[in-house]
This record gives C-alpha cells, sequence and structure tokens, in this order.
C-alpha cells in the first residue's frame, strides 16, 4: 500500500459488515458474456454467480446508471467463497463486501487489506473483459457497520458528536452527519434503531455506520486513495466512540489494518 494506514484492532468489536468500492463516471455495458468471463477470471474464490440482490446508486454522480439497454443486465454478485466475503458488479460501480453470517462458528472480519486485494483483482479482471475501454474509476468508498445491542447508544459515543438534541433524548431513533475534511475525503456516521435476526430470534439495537469517500482525479491512483479513505475512517472511528466502547470492545491500536 502506498500509505501506512493507521490500524485497530479490538477483541468483541460488533462489526457486521465492510464494504469498499470504487465508481465509474460512465457506465459498463453488463451482459451475459461479460458476467461469465469475469466469472471465470475470478477462479475458485466466488463459486456462485446471480443477479445483484441490492442495486446501489453512485454518489455525486449524474450519468442515469438505472437505465438499463436492451439485452444488457444490471449487474451480478460473486459469492460462495470463505469468510462471508462477495463481489458485486454494477454498471457505474465494483464493490468488495464482507457482512457476519449469523451462526455460532462464523468467520471473523478478514480485515481491510483482504477487500482491497479482491477490488483490485476485480478491477484488473473487469478491464481485461472489457476489452481496450479504459477503466478508470472516479470515486473510492468505504463503509463500516456495527450493531449495537443495547437500550441506548449514547454511552458508547462521545457527546462532541453529538446533538443536543439527541443527548437530551430519552432514546435515540436516528442521528446522521456528514461532512467533508480538510484533506477533501467526504466523512459520514450514522446512529440508527434497528432489528437483527438472530435464528429465530431478532435482536434490538442500534446500526453504527461509518463511511468515507473521494472523488479522484484522472491522474490518481485509485487504490493509494482508498487507502486514504480507510485511513480517514480508522481515525473517524477511534475519535468517534467513548472510552467504555473502547473498554467493552477491546480496543488497542494494531498493525493488523
Amino acid at each position: 500500500m502506498t500509505r501506512a494506514a493507521r490500524s485497530l484492532q479490538f477483541t468483541n468489536l460488533p462489526l457486521v459488515e465492510t464494504v469498499v468500492r470504487l465508481y465509474f463516471p460512465s457506465n459498463v455495458r453488463i451482459d451475459f458474456r461479460l458476467v461469465s468471463d469475469l466469472h471465470q477470471k475470478l477462479g475458485s474464490e466466488f463459486p456462485n454467480v446471480s443477479p445483484p440482490t441490492l442495486l446501489e446508486t453512485s454518489p455525486a454522480l449524474s450519468s442515469p446508471q438505472m437505465l438499463i439497454a436492451p439485452g444488457a443486465l444490471p449487474g451480478a454478485e460473486y459469492a460462495g467463497g470463505p469468510h462471508g466475503l462477495s463481489l458485486h458488479l454494477q454498471q457505474q460501480m465494483v464493490a468488495a463486501r464482507w457482512r457476519r453470517a449469523i451462526s455460532e462458528h462464523a468467520p471473523d472480519y478478514p480485515r481491510y487489506g483482504r477487500l482491497r486485494k479482491i477490488l483490485h483483482d476485480a478491477i484488473n479482471h473487469l478491464q481485461g473483459c472489457v476489452g481496450g475501454a479504459h477503466l478508470s474509476p472516479c470515486i473510492a468508498n468505504m463503509t463500516y457497520v456495527n450493531f449495537i445491542r443495547v437500550e441506548n447508544p449514547r454511552p458508547y459515543l462521545k457527546d462532541v458528536h453529538l446533538t443536543g438534541t439527541t443527548i437530551r433524548a430519552k432514546t435515540v431513533q436516528e442521528q446522521i452527519v456528514a461532512w467533508q475534511a480538510q484533506n477533501g475525503v467526504d466523512l459520514r456516521f450514522e446512529v440508527r434503531s434497528a432489528e437483527r435476526t438472530a435464528g429465530a430470534e431478532r435482536e434490538g439495537g442500534y446500526l453504527l455506520t461509518t463511511a468515507a469517500g473521494r472523488k479522484l482525479d484522472p491522474e490518481d491512483d485509485a487504490f493509494a486513495r482508498l487507502d486514504d479513505v480507510h485511513y480517514e475512517l480508522q481515525v473517524l472511528f477511534a475519535d468517534l466512540i467513548s472510552d467504555r466502547a473502547k473498554d467493552e470492545w477491546g480496543f488497542s491500536n494494531g498493525n493488523a489494518g
């Protein structure tokens, strides 16, 4: 990697999902041949391919990505590999996702470096599938989602990041804060009440989502900028959560990334 990323390690972090994404300024035409060719290049790591279960809109892009040309497909999802990893292809986006399985022996998060490599390899494979059309990403984006099983998330967040209304409220339903840092990275965190299925039961709690992204110049190294985004998310999360959260989740600085 081109930048030494700050590494946060936790022994008990309630992380449930991580996604890294690269967006393109114009649509990549997706058809059955492209989906099949990419599947072959990906190899055995993602044995299953299916239509996308979710279509994501692209931030700050004006191109009408949801308009599907005749004979084209909206995208594809490659999954079935180890560690809960999957790869998602849309007309303007490629994303690598980890999602925690709900089981007693679910694999742990394999860390940012693994997702980065999956995305890097996918972009290279996709470039080979589309031939002469050069793929030049214009936005790098990353998201972390934690699920906190508590009745009130306030003790797990520093008050400086909460609005006065949230601090005074009996319970919190939702709070969203978004801003741009001095270095041009867009940051966002969201706290929202939610339920999550665990076997036959449904657990109540809160989703804590942190996200960062930045626009890329044509000459930028997309993965160096993705490293910058990852770094800013590490800094944000360490500053966002309270000492109680750090203690309960077993926080420490480390080198795993």
